[in-house]
């Protein structure tokens, strides 16, 4: 571009200055989420994520034995999983903290990673229009869009994955004309960590590779040998460190089938399956993912972009034309894949999705930035800045109080396993004690929020035969048990006779505690 850069003090202002925005609007969106457990929306994957943390601190800091509640799978608890880093280092601070900050913490980890992502793109912005509202514009679209917001604020890396994806897609594309092989580089280096932490990232790190090889190619007459050996080495070590790591998930999954292994991918069988999952993700997810007036910027941003670029070819940056193209396919190879997973799991495509529609935005910005009177657009970029702010916070709000959707894990749903840590300390459970948790399907979700391993039985299997919960507790010999009062009515109405067998510890308004025989801990 040739809008001068701003000064390097002008610079680090503005940044600093974005971030205590992105801290204003952070501590708005999560002032009574940060210090709960796993509750509302995906509760069930959060919880999963969080007790490979809590296992972390408990059972031994090994990052690559990652470790779950649920003992079902295997007595250790043991469980593949996408490299969990950022629990990790959540775990390693509770050590200094103390272990009742490790949720708060790993939240607050989730959220920074992901805000790094948008303060790189600010910056790379920045640098190129010298325009502060134009690059904060740029920076909070991604941030404030609806299902990102919520998830940057849990324990799914989906959001920190994006956010390193963006860091990666501003270096390269800050470098990639001068310096290519650094640019590669840097770019891989971040791109590889968000393809360890999630799975779906390796679109963008592979794009990266390609379009990274095609600069080279391109100018294969003035590149070095240097230069050739240096894009070797970094696509040959990410490709080692990738293959390493799926040699690790593959030893996992021979330690035992565990309750988190989703290895198993529903597939897309008929044109019947895919109208479904489209008709799905129309009505429930697609309003979720970019409010109305995000579309509407994002789309009055890249519509006069494509005449510019398609009446002027100068105006275009092919080798990022050529991205968007290169992780747009891959990003929609990906959605085929995983496609049924889309009905219950709309994060999935968090990081697939966010990085191209902020770089494709982020090119229309540039674009246009020279083509228009600074001083006549910025009121008006303003303007759209905090109406887009404002929208996504109530819109953030109508999740967070389970008022948009009607899901299985509300607040309200969870309230029978709030403070259940201390109702079985209360009746004198030890934390090491193995619980049984009674009408229960998600796998970590009760446990984390009674701090005790274990196992749950889902409430057709408790039902179906009477020796069901006998046997499971004689299995993993857990024989304390866990059951709502809406369960216990059920189980007794078809066990009579069984349940009079349970010995009654106590329990509060919601839920009872039992004890099954006299073996165990």
């Amino acid at each position: 571009m040739t809008t001068p850069p701003p000064a390097p003090r002008r610079e680090s202002i503005s940044t600093l200055l974005f971030w205590a925005l992105l801290l204003a609007i952070s501590a708005w969106a999560f002032r009574e989420m940060l210090f709960a457990l796993p509750q509302g929306i995906q509760a069930w994957p959060q919880a999963d994520r969080f007790s490979v943390t809590l296992n972390f601190y408990d059972r031994g800091m090994n990052l690559f034995v990652p470790m779950i509640h649920n003992i079902q799978g295997n007595p250790q608890g043991i469980t593949p999983s996408e490299l969990p880093l950022i629990g990790y280092l959540a775990a390693a601070f509770g050590f200094l903290t103390g272990r009742e900050t490790i949720s708060a913490l790993n939240r607050l980890f989730t959220l920074i990673v992901s805000a790094i992502g948008m303060v790189a793109l600010f910056r790379f912005v920045l640098r190129r229009t010298s325009d502060a509202a134009w690059a904060t514009l740029a920076g909070l679209f991604v941030f404030v869009a609806p299902v990102f917001l919520f998830f940057a604020g849990t324990y799914l890396h989906d959001a920190a994955a994006c956010g390193l994806l963006l860091v990666a897609l501003s270096e390269f594309f800050e470098h990639h004309r001068e310096r290519p092989s650094a640019a590669l580089a840097k770019g891989s280096a971040w791109a590889l960590i968000a393809t360890l932490i999630k799975a779906s990232s390796g679109v963008y790190l592979f794009t990266i590779w390609i379009v990274g090889g095609l600069s080279l190619v391109q100018r294969r007459r003035s590149a070095t040998r240097r230069e050739w050996i240096d894009a070797a080495l970094v696509i040959g070590a990410s490709l080692a460190l990738l293959v390493a790591y799926g040699l690790e998930l593959r030893w996992l999954s021979s330690r035992g089938t565990s309750a988190f292994n989703y290895a198993l991918i529903p597939r897309i069988a008929s044109f019947a399956d895919l109208e479904l999952v489209l008709r799905f993700l129309y009505s429930n997810w697609v309003p979720e993912y970019l409010t109305v007036l995000q579309v509407g910027i994002w789309f009055a941003a890249l519509v006069p972009a494509s005449i510019v670029w398609l009446d002027d070819p100068t105006s275009r940056d092919r080798p990022r034309l050529v991205f968007l193209l290169i992780s747009a396919l891959g990003s929609v190879a990906f959605f085929f894949l995983f496609a049924k997973r889309f009905i219950n799991h709309e994060y999935y495509a968090i990081a697939p999705l966010y990085p191209w529609l902020a770089l494709a935005f982020v090119t229309a910005l540039e674009t246009l930035y020279p083509r228009l009177e600074s001083r006549r657009t910025r009121p008006i970029v303003v303007a759209l800045i905090a109406a887009m702010v404002l929208l996504s916070l109530y819109h953030h709000g109508q999740r967070v109080h389970d008022e948009r959707l009607d899901h299985p894990f509300t607040v309200k749903k969870l309230a029978w396993m709030r403070n259940g840590d201390l109702l079985l300390a209360k009746l004198g459970v030890p934390r090491d004690a193995c619980i049984t948790v009674v009408g229960e399907s998600a796998p970590n979700l009760a446990l984390v929020h009674f701090d005790r391993r274990g196992v749950v039985l889902p409430l057709e299997h408790a039902l179906r035969s009477k020796a069901a919960v006998q046997r499971v507790v004689a299995q993993y010999h857990c024989p304390t048990l866990i059951v709502r009062h809406r369960v216990a009515r059920l189980y007794a109405r078809v066990h009579p006779k069984e349940i009079a067998r349970w010995t009654a510890l106590g329990g509060t308004s919601r839920v009872l505690v039992f004890r099954l025989g006299s073996s165990g801990r």
